[in-house]
C-alpha cells in the first residue's frame, strides 16, 4: 500500500485474485463496471468539498 498521499491504491479482485493498481490523483479512473466513466480522483475529492 502506498504511503505517498499523491498516489492511491486501487484493490480489485479479478479471477479470484486481488490486484493492486496504483494511480495518481490526476490519472483517469478505469472502471470495469463503468467503462465509459471519465473522472479523476481529484474530481471526486473536489466534489466532496462542495
Amino acid at each position: 500500500m502506498s504511503l505517498n498521499p499523491q498516489i492511491r491504491d486501487n484493490i480489485s479482485r479479478v479471477d479470484g485474485e486481488y490486484q493492486v493498481n496504483k494511480f495518481r490523483e490526476s490519472d483517469r479512473i478505469i472502471s470495469q463496471t463503468f467503462p465509459q466513466l471519465n473522472v479523476t480522483p481529484n474530481q471526486i475529492f473536489q466534489a466532496g468539498l462542495v
